[in-house]
Formats: structure tokens, C-alpha cells, sequence
């Protein structure tokens, strides 16, 4: 988290508010904010306290918005239009102004004010109503979810310089002795890590298809991968899955699901949130996905091949096993066991072959009616399993899928 060095210094950070008039209310929360943030020692530039007398309102702004340590910007409807030049020209006269010294300060320092630019979410607002200029998705935003400190925790830590999480001091180097010269140990089979047990009855998969409803329809062939908790799991609060899908947007960047310039759309219902790429230009669709019964997904495509699509087994295991990884990273409270579903939707144009094939000009293509493989989710393994042994359950599910598909061809 990046500080401004004179607000550690002094403790009292000088905060300008920038924000769109949307509606009367809008003024009064933002107005609310300010004086809370007075009360706990920040000195705030807002427009509502400077006009007893008359102002030259661009000057004023310029000026306060230069001398700040930060700025807030107030996300709205409005804000976002005149944020992203698509509002009506002679409506929010003040906010085109202001949105337009924040890019140019912004574009001339970047370093400087991608720390002190500070996009704030009020209750009831979205990350949609972030301008673009801001990185709504790619970079930090605050949600304020009531306007006291544990409402606006995240806001104060940033304002106040004291993260929440601190690096401890660089430690001793361990001296580490070297391993004895190897000697030849004849290989022993050992069993099986992971227990698989088979339940009375199949558990309900949302697959991709249902829960996107077509929007990202895949067009080439795409793996599934669906955790499903065994027994009792508490259900998420609505508050709190409706905030996934920023979450995943990020950790799917983090992680390498999804590439640093794929656009991606998030969304949520009443059921589950995601975030997914949304321009598949016939290629594969890729996201994540949380449910409020405890079930996660995650999708994603086969290599490209200058042919059809081919099917590499060792490739297939590695994209098991990575979908696993980043399922069993996402903060959701670890139910004691899951029940694994796999995927490849739609089948058609797929092949077995190897990595030689992805470059080969022809290929020996089987059709088949079927749209799909669909794994049941009829066998349950230990959380932990999953956690320690991902490679082994993935080269499983591979090993189903694969038998699978060659069913469907016909000899």
C-alpha cells in the first residue's frame, strides 16, 4: 500500500472530495463521509462548506485537488458518465472540470497520483459507476458499507498510512547442510493418496452453460472443473457474495486464469457470482464462479491447435490441477469434504493427440450428436485432499474425462 510520506509524517492527511450532485441524498452521504472523516482528524476540502461567499469554483477546485494528499473520488452514475465523456455537455459542469485535472494529473505523475486518486464506494453503489480513467477492475477501489470505522476500515488505513497487515524484519539466512551423495533405492508403488468415496446419490452441479445463460456461449471446446460441498454448509451472506466477483476478477489476473488486457465482465444473482472473459471471438470462454451454497467452478480452454482442437492428456491434468489450486485459494470458509464434477462442453472438432499436433495441418476428426461430457459429482474426497493432493485428483479426473470422450466415438 503506497503512503504519502507527509501523512505519516504529520498524521493529518488533507483530503479533497470530488463527486457528482446525482440527487439531494447522494450530497447528504457524501456530506455525512466528509464530517465523519473530520471527526477522525482529516482535513477535507468539500464543496458543500465553501459557499458562504462567492467562489471561483475551477480555481478552488484546482487548487484544493493540487494540494491534497488525496483525493476521493465519490462513484456514481453521474460521475461515471462525465468520467468517461459520455454525460450530457452542459449537465455536472463542475464534475467535467474536475475529471478532467484529475486525468491530466494522473496521465503527467502516474506514480504520484494512482496512489493519492482514491475511487470510493458508497453504500449502494457499484464498481460499474467508477470511470474508466480510474481502473474500476484492474486497481484499488474502497468500499465504505456505513460510515463508521469499521464501515469505512479500509478508507481510514490508506487516509492514516497503517495498514492492516504489516512485513515483519528481515529474518537470519538458515544454513541448510547438504544431502548425502544418492544411491540407487529400487522404486516402491505406494497406494493411492487421496480416498475416493462414493455417494448414495449424485450431487447438483450449476454448470458454466446455466449459470452464464448463454451470454458466454463457448464455441470451442472448454473444461470444467465444480466443487461441491458434502454435508452441512453454512450459506454465504448476499452482502458478501455480491462482492466475489471483483474479488475473483482480481485473483483470476493474479493467478494467470485470466490474461492482464482480456476484458471481463463480473456479474451475480441471487444464487452465485463470477467473473469471466467476454470476448471469445471463437475461442474459449474462461472464468471463476461462487455460489451461496458453497459450490466453485472454474472454466477454461484447451491450447489452440492450427486444426480443430486437440486434447494433450498431460496438458488436461495440468489445467485440472491449476483450476483446482485457484478453487481451493478462493476465501470461503473449507467444508470438510467435496464432491469433484469435470466437464468439456462442446465436444465436437476434439481430438486426442499430443503437443506435436497443435501445429500439424490435418487431423483425423471423429463427430458425434452428443454436445457434452458430464461427469456426475458422484464421489466425495477429504477438503484437504484436494489442498495437498491436486495433482493426483487431477490426473484422475483426466483419466475419466479421457475414457469418456472415447465413448462417445463411434469405431
Amino acid at each position: 500500500m503506497l503512503v504519502q510520506d507527509e501523512v505519516v509524517r504529520t498524521g493529518t492527511p488533507r483530503v479533497f472530495v470530488s463527486y457528482a450532485h446525482d440527487t439531494p441524498e447522494h450530497k447528504r452521504t457524501v456530506r455525512a463521509l466528509a464530517e465523519f472523516l473530520v471527526q477522525r482528524g482529516m482535513d477535507v476540502d468539500l464543496d458543500q462548506w465553501a459557499d458562504v461567499a462567492r467562489i471561483d469554483w475551477g480555481s478552488w477546485a484546482v487548487e484544493g485537488m493540487s494540494k491534497a494528499d488525496f483525493v476521493l473520488v465519490v462513484a456514481s452514475p453521474d460521475y461515471q458518465r462525465v468520467g468517461d465523456g459520455v454525460g450530457p455537455t452542459l449537465a455536472n459542469r463542475g464534475v467535467q472540470a474536475e475529471t478532467a485535472v484529475l486525468r491530466d494529473l494522473l496521465h503527467g505523475d502516474r506514480q504520484t497520483w494512482l496512489s493519492k486518486l482514491l475511487p470510493v464506494l458508497l453504500p449502494g453503489h457499484d464498481v460499474e459507476e467508477i470511470p474508466l480513467f480510474l481502473q474500476p477492475r484492474d486497481a484499488t477501489h474502497y468500499r465504505v458499507t456505513s460510515i463508521d470505522d469499521r464501515g469505512a476500515e479500509d478508507l481510514l488505513r490508506v487516509l492514516t498510512g497503517q495498514p492492516a497487515r504489516v512485513r515483519p524484519d528481515l529474518g537470519t539466512r538458515p544454513v541448510l547442510p547438504p544431502e548425502p551423495p544418492a544411491a540407487y533405492v529400487a522404486p516402491v508403488v505406494s497406494p493411492d493418496l487421496v480416498q475416493w468415496r462414493p455417494l448414495k446419490s449424485p450431487l447438483e452441479v450449476v454448470s458454466r452453460a446455466v449459470l452464464l445463460r448463454q451470454r458466454h456461449r463457448a464455441v470451442a471446446p472448454t473444461v470444467e472443473v465444480h466443487l461441491v460441498p458434502v454435508g452441512g454448509y453454512e450459506r454465504l451472506q448476499m452482502r458478501r457474495l455480491n462482492r466475489f466477483g471483483d474479488e475473483l476478477a482480481v485473483l483470476g489476473r493474479q493467478e494467470g486464469l485470466f490474461s492482464a488486457v482480456q476484458g471481463l465482465t463480473v456479474g451475480s444473482t441471487e444464487q452465485a457470482s463470477w467473473a469471466a472473459t467476454d470476448d471469445v471471438r471463437g475461442g474459449p470462454v474462461t472464468g471463476l464462479a461462487v455460489f451461496r451454497d458453497g459450490q466453485r467452478s472454474c472454466w477454461t480452454g484447451f491450447p489452440k491447435a492450427t486444426v480443430g482442437t486437440v486434447l494433450v492428456y498431460d496438458d488436461l491434468v495440468r489445467r485440472i490441477a491449476d483450476a483446482l489450486a485457484l478453487l481451493t485459494s478462493i476465501a470461503l470458509p473449507e467444508p470438510a469434504a467435496v464432491a469433484l464434477s469435470v466437464a468439456i462442453e462442446p465436444i465436437s472438432g476434439l481430438r486426442e493427440g499430443t503437443m506435436a499436433d497443435l501445429a500439424s495441418n490435418s487431423g483425423s476428426m471423429s463427430y458425434t450428436q452428443l454436445p457434452e461430457i458430464r461427469l456426475p459429482a458422484e464421489d466425495s474426497v477429504a477438503y484437504a485432499d484436494v489442498v495437498r493432493h491436486g495433482g493426483e485428483i487431477a490426473d484422475e479426473l483426466a483419466a475419466r474425462l479421457v475414457m469418456a470422450l472415447r465413448g462417445t466415438r463411434p469405431f
